[in-house]
C-alpha cells in the first residue's frame, strides 16, 4: 500500500473515531497539503537547484551544498545526509525514502503553518 493511501486512511479513521478539536483537524489538513506539496514539488525543485541525472551541476546551488558537506564533514559528502539523498533523488527522479522524509518534513511544517494562522 502506497504511503499516500495510508496517510487517507489514518485521517479518515481520525477524524471518524471520535471529536478531535478544530486545531486537530486543521493541523491534519495541514500536515496533507506539505507532504502533497512536497510529493510533488520534489521532483521539480532537485533538478532546478542542480540535483540532475547527470550527476551535481557545476555552479549551482547543489554544488555548494556539497562543497559545505565535504569540509565539515572532513572530505567527503555524508552518506544518507542530506546532499547524497538529494542527489539520488535528482538522478532518479525520485527516491521513496527521500520523497517519504520530504513530505514527512513538509507535512509537520504544513501542521505548523496552518496551526499559526488559525491562532491569529
Amino acid at each position: 500500500m502506497k504511503s499516500t493511501t495510508r496517510a487517507v486512511i489514518l485521517i479518515a479513521l481520525l477524524l471518524t473515531t471520535g471529536t478531535p478539536s478544530e486545531a486537530y483537524v486543521w493541523t491534519i489538513v495541514g500536515g496533507v497539503v506539505g507532504g502533497v506539496g512536497a510529493f510533488v514539488v520534489g521532483p521539480i525543485v532537485l533538478p532546478a537547484i542542480g540535483f540532475t541525472a547527470a550527476g551535481i551541476t557545476a555552479g549551482s546551488t547543489a554544488a555548494s551544498m556539497m562543497s559545505v558537506s565535504a569540509i565539515y564533514s572532513g572530505g567527503g559528502v555524508v552518506t544518507g545526509g542530506v546532499v547524497a539523498l538529494s542527489q539520488s533523488a535528482g538522478a532518479t527522479g525520485a527516491v521513496a525514502v527521500t520523497t517519504a522524509v520530504a513530505s514527512a518534513v513538509a507535512g509537520a511544517a504544513g501542521g505548523a503553518a496552518v496551526d499559526a494562522l488559525k491562532e491569529e
